[in-house]
């Protein structure tokens, strides 16, 4: 037989002695929980830039990935830097680094809990991002309001005097001065 087995689900036992691709979408979770360690794919190629590796942390499965993950630079970085993961430069390195994850259990532990640590100091991270999205907003609505009322405060000042020098003060700059405090 081949070294190798093309399934459409997960099946309910695994021969070691073989190799198993699973082709569809949703296995992930399920594989993380039960696997030894992981490569994640899309990181050998240059055009693809890498898949998330969040999934395979918070599931405790050490993991690898190839030198291009574009897609995901800043998490793959905080990962690199608490020795979280393997990062590899070529296809020649994949079995050295699975053959050391695979006999050295302790590098597997210390990566997983380091993994662990940076999901958990991380999380929250979308809040943080949306409150952050709306100081900026709030900061840019107070800057557009202030330049807006600045501008209608010019305009009303220019009106006033033109009025003033005009001697027809009355309506038209009552009618100025209202707008002017109803925009801001």
């Amino acid at each position: 037989g081949s070294d190798y087995v093309i399934l459409e689900n997960i099946p309910s036992s695994f021969d070691s002695n073989k190799i198993f691709i699973l082709k569809g979408i949703g296995f992930l979770d399920t594989l993380y929980k039960s696997a030894s360690l992981a490569f994640v794919g899309g990181s050998m190629l240059k055009d693809y830039g890498g898949h998330n590796v969040i999934e395979a942390s918070a599931n405790g499965c050490p993991f690898i990935v190839g030198p291009y993950m574009k897609n995901f630079e800043d998490v793959i970085s905080l990962f690199l830097e608490e020795e979280a993961c393997i990062q590899i430069e070529n296809s020649d390195e994949l079995y050295d680094s699975c053959k050391k994850l695979i006999f050295d259990e302790e590098l597997r532990q210390n990566m997983v809990d380091n993994a662990y640590k940076v999901v958990e100091n991380n999380r929250g991270s979308m809040e943080k991002q949306y409150n952050y999205i709306n100081i900026y907003n709030f900061f840019f609505l107070i800057l557009t309001l202030f330049f807006r009322c600045s501008t209608l405060y010019f305009c009303f000042f220019i009106c006033w005097s033109m009025s003033k020098k005009l001697s027809c003060r009355c309506k038209f700059s009552k009618l100025v001065t209202y707008h002017v405090f109803r925009y801001c």
